[in-house]
């Protein structure tokens, strides 16, 4: 847990390395911990590194299927592509897994 925090913290400086450096280390120690995956990919993302997002994004849904920030963000990366049919099923996914939440991520677009 301590890796996930200083690579948030490092994160929130924008000294990228150092918190992805943090963040594997977190993943090393502690490969079920879905919120590293999860902030991890934000940073991936940031670097237009979709593809190794997509793929941290995949083993979030693997240790909690039901993880809406997830499906959400896979769907994020599926708009930027165009990959359309897959971005429907996703949220279509994520809407009938948690409305609420999903809702509210959808106002952050």
């Amino acid at each position: 847990m301590a890796f996930y925090k200083l690579g948030s913290k490092f994160h929130n400086i924008s000294r990228y390395n150092d918190a992805e450096e943090c963040f594997l280390k977190s993943i090393e120690l502690n490969p079920n911990y879905c919120d590293t995956y999860l902030l991890y990919t934000e940073l991936l993302r940031s670097a237009r590194r979709n593809n190794e997002a997509e793929h941290y994004l995949f083993k979030v849904l693997e240790l909690d299927p039901k993880n809406c920030q997830a499906y959400f963000r896979l769907g994020c990366i599926y708009d930027e592509f165009g990959r359309m049919s897959e971005l429907e099923a996703i949220f279509f996914t994520a809407r009938e897994l948690d409305p609420i939440n999903c809702i509210r991520l959808l106002l952050f677009i």
